[in-house]
């Protein structure tokens, strides 16, 4: 696959995956929680935009350490790794579509994560605080994150070599609808009109995301077979 069909590829399905209504909803209150502070909407939008960026090189800083370590590792082990990523995300688009119709709360923040998201969330003071959060909204998501930039990263070791730039635009489009949702909110729309779109669209997020991981699993199990080369 050339390196314009595959950035065409991870445009259209990064933004899927991104869609996740976990991290939404953590993203939408920190958005509510910030306005509950004695903050310049100025300052508020700049915490905002900070915590996205902190959240977009997170994501590119994973799929890079994967990649990077599949490059390093022996042959036989990285055909491993990447069969048990391919069944492990089948098997989760599996938990996503049985969330859609019976709507389930499997892979819900563990407890001590939520704990600390709140925290967080309510009292932002410095950077640090900012990366933290970025950090614990990654680790709220842990299972959807873990298997699904698994699966990205391990095509991208597959189909293509380019391993600083496939990582760093996984990133940017994971945190594109952060990015425009907050767009919209400093253009004056409210913040409650993105919590009813959100709540409104989370079964349909669970159905998309479901049906990717699935597509991811056999893209993989297709590029082991040479499909792609």
């Amino acid at each position: 696959m050339s390196g314009y069909y595959f950035l065409i590829f991870l445009a259209v399905a990064g933004l899927i995956a991104s869609f996740d209504p976990l991290i939404l909803s953590i993203f939408l209150s920190l958005a509510f929680g910030l306005r509950g502070q004695d903050l310049s909407n100025n300052k508020q939008r700049l915490v905002i935009w900070a915590y996205i960026a902190t959240y977009s090189l997170a994501i590119a800083a994973i799929s890079a350490l994967i990649v990077s370590a599949l490059n390093a590792a022996p042959l036989r082990l990285t055909v491993v790794l990447a069969i048990i990523t391919a069944v492990a995300a089948n098997l989760w688009g599996l938990v996503h579509i049985y969330n859609y119709f019976w709507y389930r709360s499997f892979g819900k923040t563990p407890k001590v994560l939520h704990y600390h998201l709140h925290k967080r969330t309510n009292r932002i003071n410095s950077i640090e605080d900012i990366g933290t959060l970025a950090a614990i909204t990654i680790g709220a998501s842990i299972y959807n994150m873990l298997i699904i930039i698994s699966s990205f990263s391990v095509l991208m070791f597959l189909i293509s070599s380019r391993v600083l730039y496939w990582p760093l635009a996984l990133g940017l489009v994971f945190s594109l609808p952060l990015f425009l949702i907050n767009s919209q909110l400093a253009r004056g729309i409210h913040l409650s009109t993105f919590v009813k779109w959100k709540e409104n669209s989370k079964q349909i997020f669970e159905l998309n995301l479901g049906l990717l991981s699935i597509f991811l699993g056999w893209l993989i199990f297709l590029s082991l077979n040479g499909v792609f080369r």
